[in-house]
């Protein structure tokens, strides 16, 4: 062979002599060598003519993987003979590769174009236009792939993924379906016997029996996830026809067939999942499987109290014979679901708790089951189910009044936990005048009782782990945190009460001295911090050691301000610094955190020490675990808890002030000194299309939030975090604090940047998820700057105090931030700001010119900036000028 390509190498070469310039033979020679210059050759010897000189080249760069040069090559190629269907599908193959999703889009399109039959292309397809954010055409695409392989599994995978995400629900179904008739074959029986589940994603599953159960509405706007119940049906008999030991596909049955009031059913499958894990051979030895089959075991019994007693009609009668002996055909009777429930639902216990005595004796689990079994609670349960069935039934429709138990469990403990943390805030209807901050509290409200049923359902699952991106799981684990932390250390005997004055104070006092209900409030705030903020216990006890700790701080350390910068933005930081300390003459000590050594350079971290009382923090060494994973905008909330200061102002490294910023919020501001807290509203842009998202970790929003913008979709920014101020000392908000990091956390913050512009809505979302009061000035961001030629107002983003008076911008003194000096600088001649956060017009920021504001009451909303506050604009732009005319690093050192 070798010698075959020498033979024809000198062949080529003779013939070049005749032609030197033939860009056919330098490619038949570069076909034989494997050099790729021969092809670059032809190519300049053709002109950039010859296309196949391209095409070659790029499936030379394409399997040595350079896979960017590969896609320029069959770009030029393509560009003059577009007709070659593999050459657009390689061009889109390496387009994937170097993630250049817009020319992979092109190629495939292109491909798809040329042969409409070419299944891997319209997959590919698809998967770009996912890629692209554009999931409707990649569904589509994806339709397209399935009629050239419709026995492919993954891409039917693939199908059922891209269906659900667009509330295609029948799709959803029918690719369930399909997946299980491929993956069902007797080929696959030996590993299906190891590995039940793999048969089918029982996580989408679950989605769609949840969406079934909660009626969610499908993509079209008119049918809901009920009209796929038919083919759920036949879908679940089609898999317990197969799967034979999956406690997690059987408690699905039992919650879908609850839902379509098939109660026996229901109580037969949780019996099934109940019995996988009593037999299960690792049950006494594995610490895992024993606390999955007390949960199991917990729910079973809870069906057999709280659907035992239920009627419902049997599905096999067809013909019932009345008292006077004629037959009635087509007629029902109503049956007890299982007459002997309560001795079905002890004894499932007792032969649990037998079985694993010997194991776990002792456990909280274990302990747990026989706190069930001891409790005279059928009565009560039974009849709290009943009224939970009827009463939703009577305010939002009969349909809701299929829903499984264990749904009418999540949304009690979520309405549970909301009236609990707004009754320990002093709120109930009938003692409050005016408007109330939650609203949860009803006339009738018995707190001993309610808290008794949250400690029923939800305390025990304090340690339980969970879905990170489930934020709903999250939320309801912090308010627990907060629940039990507030009543052990609020409402004591030897704690300080001033801050939590209020007319509910007696009633909780008393309740909160009880031992054993003390235990189980220790047990769910540990268990829960251990879950939710572990890498906070790397440095302190315990939430109560890390708060103690500021209520005993230094008077120095009482407040202060911290900045976060990288060496990006250190200069921005510099000028704000020198900006306070020397035109408002702001006192107050100043921390600036960054994100390891490499986020702010040591010549960096000198320059700004040197400045009196400002010291620099690494944040990483904080909190071992979580703040040295931090990242962006994620660095801010984990500075404002580890900075020193019981009172924190933070403010970002482009933010500047018309006056102290110590004095205006620590000494001036009432929302600060009744909530201990301060919040400034974003610009009014565009409409709210996630609140979906907020709401479904937040089913029950306070009074409060149901006025904000974001809320009532008027805008899709709520709060600007260029300034936030916290006292730290106060319960509740050291809690939202520390929920405020945990939603930017590693792992929350994926999903949560995916939905709101970084960081900025979690402060107010982790608030309102604890119903700790907050409050935002009641206007609107505006913006301060210059008048243009068409009446607008233009500049960087601007916030008034609570008097509507002058405050605070972020963007710095330069025309465009984004900009240089040579921009210009900004003239401080007007400011405008939004007071009804309604329908503001905004023209976007240009590279030579910043946001500008469109007022609908210029009267009132714009204001000519007073001589005091050019004299402050223009003391800014000259710091700033000698701070970049002499370098940051002379300036520093010159003066210090």
């Amino acid at each position: 062979m070798l010698e075959k390509s020498k033979q024809a190498e000198e062949i080529v070469r003779k013939q070049l002599e005749d032609n030197p310039k033939s860009p056919k033979l330098h490619c038949l020679l570069g076909d034989i060598t494997k050099d790729p210059q021969h092809y670059y050759d032809a190519w300049t010897y053709s002109e950039q003519k010859y296309s196949r000189a391209m095409r070659s080249l790029g499936a030379h760069y394409f399997r040595s993987g350079e896979f960017a040069d590969s896609v320029n090559c069959y770009s030029n190629a393509l560009a003059i003979n577009p007709l070659y269907e593999n050459s657009w599908f390689v061009m889109g193959c390496a387009a994937l590769r170097c993630e250049d999703w817009k020319n992979a889009q092109k190629a495939f399109q292109q491909t798809v174009l040329l042969n409409s039959d070419n299944g891997e292309a319209w997959t590919n397809l698809a998967n770009v236009h996912v890629k692209l954010g554009k999931k409707r055409e990649g569904w589509r695409a994806i339709r397209e792939a399935l009629r050239q392989h419709h026995d492919n599994a993954k891409i039917w995978d693939n199908y059922l993924f891209l269906s659900l995400d667009l509330l295609e629900f029948g799709e959803s179904v029918r690719s369930m379906q399909r997946i299980f008739d491929i993956r069902s074959n007797p080929a696959r029986a030996a590993e299906l016997a190891k590995n039940p589940d793999s048969l089918v994603d029982l996580g989408c599953l679950e989605i769609l029996v949840n969406a079934v159960v909660h009626d969610i509405r499908s993509a079209d706007g008119v049918n809901t996830a009920v009209s796929t119940v038919p083919q759920i049906f036949a879908l679940l008999d089609c898999l317990n026809s197969k799967i034979s030991g999956s406690a997690k596909l059987f408690t699905l049955c039992a919650q879908f067939y609850t839902s379509q009031e098939r109660y026996k059913l229901a109580i037969d499958f949780l019996g099934r999942a109940y019995r996988v894990y009593l037999h299960a051979p690792a049950l006494n030895d594995d610490v895992a499987v024993f606390r999955a089959g007390a949960d199991a075991v917990e729910r079973l019994s809870e069906a057999y109290k709280e659907l035992g007693p239920l009627e419902e009609t049997p599905r096999h009668t067809a013909v019932i014979v009345e008292s006077d002996g004629v037959a009635e055909a087509g007629e029902s009777v109503l049956v007890i679901v299982c007459p002997d429930w309560k001795y079905q639902g002890r004894t499932v216990l007792r032969t649990f708790i037998g079985r694993t005595k010997d194991s776990y004796e002792g456990t909280p689990e274990h302990e747990r089951l026989k706190e069930l079994l001891a409790m005279k609670l059928p009565r009560r349960i039974r009849s709290i189910g009943l009224a939970i069935l009827v009463g939703i039934a009577l305010v939002r429709g009969a349909w809701i009044a299929r829903k499984a138990f264990s749904d009418f469990r999540v949304a009690e403990v979520d309405l549970i936990q909301a009236q609990l943390i707004d009754f320990l805030h002093g709120e109930q209807l009938s003692n409050h005048q005016g408007v109330l901050f939650g609203g949860s509290v009803p006339r009738a409200f018995d707190f001993a009782k309610t808290l008794d049923r949250l400690v029923f359902l939800e305390m025990n699952n304090a340690s339980v782990q969970y879905n990170k991106s489930d934020f709903l799981i999250l939320a309801r684990r912090a308010k627990t945190n907060l629940i039990a932390y507030k009543l052990l250390y609020d409402f004591y005997n030897d704690s300080d009460n001033s801050e939590f004055s209020n007319a509910n104070n007696a009633e909780i006092f008393l309740i909160a001295q009880q031992p054993e209900l003390r235990v189980r409030l220790h047990a769910a705030v540990e268990d829960s911090t251990h879950l939710l903020y572990p890498w906070l216990l790397s440095k302190y006890k315990s939430i109560r050691d890390f708060q103690n700790s500021f209520k005993s701080v230094a008077r120095e350390n009482n407040a202060g301000i911290v900045f976060t910068t990288g060496m990006w933005h250190a200069e921005l930081c510099l000028h704000a610094i020198l900006s306070l300390r020397t035109v408002l003459n702001s006192t107050l000590p100043i921390e600036v955190h960054y994100a390891g050594p490499n986020d702010l350079t040591h010549a960096m971290r000198e320059a700004f020490s040197r400045i009196p009382d400002v010291t620099t923090v690494d944040i990483t060494e904080i909190f071992p675990g979580e703040s040295d994973k931090v990242i962006g905008w994620s660095i801010k909330p984990f500075a404002i808890l580890a900075s020193r200061f019981r009172q924190v102002i933070f403010v970002d490294a482009d933010a500047l002030f018309f006056k102290d910023p110590g004095a205006a919020i620590l000494q001036e501001s009432r929302i600060y000194a009744e909530n201990g807290q301060l919040f400034f509203h974003d610009r009014t842009l565009g409409h709210g299309h996630v609140v979906r998202f907020f709401a479904d970790m937040n089913p029950n929003p306070t009074q409060f939030a149901r006025t904000l913008r974001y809320m009532t979709k008027r805008s899709v920014h709520e709060m600007e975090s260029g300034v936030v101020a916290v006292d730290k000392a106060r319960t509740g908000v050291l809690h939202a604090l520390l929920l405020v990091c945990k939603l930017n956390s590693v792992q929350e913050r994926e999903v949560l940047y995916k939905k709101v512009h970084g960081d900025k809505e979690s402060f107010w979302f982790a608030w309102e998820i604890l119903r700790v009061p907050y409050a935002f000035p009641q206007t609107f961001g505006g913006t301060v700057g210059y008048k243009n030629e068409l009446g607008q107002i233009c500049g960087g983003l601007f916030h008034t105090d609570e008097k509507e008076q002058p405050f605070w911008w972020n963007g710095g003194v330069l025309k465009n931030k984004h900009g240089s000096m040579n921009d210009g600088f900004m003239h401080f001649d007007y400011a405008a700001f939004d007071t009804t956060g309604v329908k503001v017009q905004w023209v976007w920021e240009t590279e030579t010119s910043p946001f500008c504001m469109e007022s609908r009451f210029p009267e009132k909303e714009v204001i000519a900036l007073g001589p005091i506050l050019k004299e402050i604009g223009e003391k800014y732009v000259q710091i700033y000028k000698d701070l970049k005319d002499e370098g940051w690093k002379a300036f520093i050192e010159s003066r210090f």
